[in-house]
Parts: structure tokens; C-alpha cells; sequence
């Protein structure tokens, strides 16, 4: 009764019997057949064994221990160490006693035994249940590599959001202004964006946007977001009203519970200015070249996406000379080894000293040294999505 209850899904599972024997492998293809199963192979050693499993590809062995030239506990060894074969279920028919010898092929790798004389429904029940278990595993592990590469792909994505290297170039063409930046996801996909335009001859804007939770969902509100970025012209309106259209278009698209922090800012290098307006960002840092103190930005206000209000601009001092520094707060909430985090007020006393350094590759030396102190004492401990940006207006 039990080979009729075989579903139509296993009966083109892949079996492969080893055995010397050639009545115990007439006997078993005939049970295997008899159950529904029609694609069988068979091998009379080890060796032989090996090499048709790497060529059949089986979803279940079936083994017999007592073989010449290689014997079942050395098959089993080999193929374990063979990585795509680590999971295969590998059914012993044997006539062992001891139970030191059963444990020496589960060490060697056996998933389980069939005894010798072979019961007929004790095979069937066996073969079943290592058969489905086995379907069920390859289906995890075919839908596990589909959606890795799902998420690989909107990664490429995403990361077409980041400015380009031709784009950052163009803008120093353009403002003479130098960026450098660092974007790393705390999964496949993050909820960070960062972006830089340029707006006329004399302004550049420049953002970033941290959404709540991670992931898909997360990834999938920065697509949101650059749609929205892109839809609204930036040119001619002043940045506390063009977060407050952002905030309006986001509270009719988000879910409940999520949220955005947001700065965005437009540097004008003839009035030597920076006019901003903030959603709960962390605090940008101003710094100026051969200046003793640190300008901190205030990123109050309430997130996009929550409530129906409207943000402030505001305008800070941003001559030939100045660095302005952009992050998202996994910069600020990482411990190192000590359970110490990274204050903005660290942050800023760090970057002062190397900016005040001289050093003919100015921000590229403040970025990178920077980023090798973080990543040498946090990097290890990110949870979160860490996306740094650091402009330069070089005198």
C-alpha cells in the first residue's frame, strides 16, 4: 500500500544503489520500480560509485557497506567532503550488529540504516520519507539561490541610485567641489540613499535620506524616494519647502510605522552659503580649512512620512575652504570594543585634526584615514546601513 502513496513530485527523484551483489541490486531496482521510481542507477563499488554520483547527481544513495576496491565507509567519507554532496541522504543496507560499527558510518556520513535481510515495507517507508525530505530541501535551496539572486540584481540596482564616478567628476568640472563617499548596505539591500546635482553654475545640492528598518521594504521606499526627487524640480526653490513637498508625497506612499530622516541642502559657492532644512538627521559637520572650531548643523525636525508639517530652511556659512561632512547614524550608533560609540562631537574633533593636517590630497586624505579609523575600530560591529558623504569646496 505504501508505494501508492508515492506522489507524482518524487517518482523522478534520482536513485543511485550501490551494492556488490548483483541479486541485492536486481532486488532493490525491482522495489524501487515497483513504488513508482523511474530513474534508477546502479553501481557495484565504491569507485564506480563516485564517479556516477558525480555525473547522476542522485537525490538519495542506497549502500551497502562490505565492497571491494573501495568500500562504503571510504564512499561515504569522500563524498562528504565533496561540498554539493554534503546533504544527500545516504541509506545504509547492512547486516552490522555493533553498534560501534553503525556509529562509525554515521561518523563516515550515513543519514541511515536499512537492515539485512531487506523488509519490504520498512525499505518503502524509509525511501519515502528521505525522498520527500530531500525534494523539500532542494526546493528550499533552489528558491533560497533564486531570491539571492533577486536580491543581488536589486542591489545592482540600488547602487545605480549612489552617484556615479562620471557624475561626481562632472560636478567637480563644474563647481570644483571634491566628493568622496562610502555606501554599504547591512544587507543585500539598505534603506540609505545619498545624492548630489548640480543645480546652476553656482549651486550644487546635496542629500541623504535614511529610511526606517532594513531590507526590501527599506530598499524598496529609496526607489520611492529618488522617483520623488526626480519628479520635483530643485531648481529655484528653496530646501524647507522641497522637503515639505517630499514629506507630502511620502506620507501618502508609506506604510504605517515607516519613516525617513532626511538632510538636503544646496551650497552656493559665489554667496559662499549652505541653505538647508533637516528631517531628525544627525548633525552635518562644517568644517573650515585653518579655522580652530567645527561648525555642527542642526538636523532637527520631525521624519518624513509621520505628519503633515513643514520644514524650515536654513543657512550656515560655507566659503572656498570649507568641508561639509553628511552621514547616516550608523556612524553614530556603533559601539567600538570598549561599548564606546562614536559621538558627533568625536566625529567632528576627528575631522578637524586631519583637516587642519596639510596634505596635497586634501579630501581624499581627510576621507580615507577617517574611514580607516572607523573601520578599524566599529566597522566590525555595523547593524545598520552606513552611508557617508564628505564635500569639498578647496580654495
Amino acid at each position: 500500500m505504501a508505494h501508492k502513496a508515492l506522489k507524482d513530485s518524487l517518482k523522478s527523484s534520482r536513485i543511485l544503489v550501490v551494492d556488490d551483489q548483483k541479486f541485492n541490486i536486481i532486488l532493490l531496482t525491482k522495489l524501487l520500480k515497483e513504488m513508482g521510481f523511474t530513474s534508477i542507477v546502479t553501481a557495484s563499488n565504491g569507485v564506480e560509485a563516485l564517479e556516477k554520483t558525480k555525473a547522476f547527481r542522485p537525490d538519495i544513495i542506497i549502500l551497502d557497506l562490505l565492497m571491494p576496491e573501495m568500500d562504503g565507509f571510504e564512499y561515504c567519507r569522500k563524498l562528504r567532503q565533496i561540498p554539493e554532496f554534503e546533504n544527500i541522504p545516504i541509506l545504509v543496507q547492512t547486516i552490522l550488529g555493533s553498534s560501534d560499527e553503525k556509529a562509525k558510518a554515521f561518523e563516515c556520513g550515513a543519514s541511515d540504516f536499512i537492515s539485512k535481510p531487506i523488509d519490504h515495507e520498512e525499505f518503502i517507508a524509509r525511501i519515502i520519507v528521505h525522498t520527500e525530505t530531500q525534494r523539500l530541501y532542494n526546493d528550499l535551496k533552489a528558491s533560497q539561490e533564486r531570491i539571492s539572486h533577486e536580491l543581488m540584481a536589486a542591489r545592482d540596482m540600488q547602487m545605480t541610485l549612489v552617484p556615479s564616478r562620471e557624475l561626481i567628476a562632472g560636478i567637480f568640472a563644474a563647481h570644483q567641489m571634491e566628493i568622496m563617499s562610502c555606501f554599504q548596505p547591512s544587507f543585500e539591500l539598505g534603506g540609505d540613499i545619498w545624492g548630489c546635482r548640480s543645480l546652476s553654475k553656482n549651486e550644487l545640492a546635496v542629500y541623504i535620506a535614511d529610511f526606517s528598518g532594513h531590507g526590501v521594504s527599506a530598499a524598496l521606499n529609496t526607489f520611492r524616494l529618488q522617483a520623488l526627487i526626480e519628479a520635483h524640480p530643485q531648481k529655484d526653490i528653496d530646501p524647507g519647502t522641497y522637503l515639505t513637498l517630499i514629506n507630502n508625497d511620502l506620507r501618502k506612499m508609506l506604510n504605517r510605522g515607516q519613516f525617513a530622516t532626511m538632510f538636503y541642502g544646496i551650497i552656493n559657492h559665489q554667496d559662499e552659503t549652505i541653505r538647508y532644512a533637516t528631517a531628525s538627521t544627525p548633525s552635518p559637520i562644517i568644517l573650515e580649512k585653518n579655522a580652530p572650531h567645527v561648525t555642527m548643523l542642526n538636523g532637527n525636525g520631525f521624519p518624513l512620512g509621520v505628519l503633515d508639517t513643514v520644514y524650515e530652511t536654513k543657512i550656515a556659512r560655507f566659503s572656498r575652504g570649507s568641508m561639509l561632512m553628511i552621514y547616516s547614524d550608523a556612524l553614530i550608533e556603533t559601539e567600538d570594543t570598549n561599548g564606546q560609540f562614536f559621538s558627533e562631537t568625536a566625529i567632528a574633533e576627528t575631522l578637524k585634526d586631519l583637516y587642519l593636517e596639510p596634505h596635497e590630497f586634501q579630501t581624499q586624505y581627510v576621507f580615507s584615514t577617517f574611514m580607516k579609523k572607523f573601520n578599524d575600530e566599529y566597522m566590525s560591529r555595523v547593524k545598520d546601513d552606513l552611508t557617508i558623504a564628505v564635500i569639498n569646496n578647496p580654495q
